[in-house]
């Protein structure tokens, strides 16, 4: 069995994930950025709906692709950087 590829991201993508939803590690460390940050809930729902341009009332609605564009912006952010 092969391991699966790592996106950019740096979170290993779990073979058992369904196609094109996030993975709970991706929630993890999405979680974990937002936390580092200080956002509440409608400042992580905000920055989810302007980064993947859709409106977004809650993370687990985020495809795999999306929580990717979210955990981006959220390490842009902490490094002091426009996250779009």
């Amino acid at each position: 069995r092969s391991t699966p590829p790592i996106p950019a991201t740096g979170v290993p993508v779990k073979a058992s994930a369904p196609a094109g939803s996030h993975t709970p590690a991706q929630m993890r460390m999405a979680q974990a950025l937002a936390k580092g940050q200080g956002l509440e809930d409608k400042d992580r729902h905000d920055l989810a709906s302007t980064t993947t341009g859709r409106e977004i009332a809650s993370w687990s609605d985020l495809t795999f692709e999306e929580m990717s564009m979210v955990i981006e912006a959220l390490k842009d952010m902490s490094k002091g950087e426009e996250p779009f």
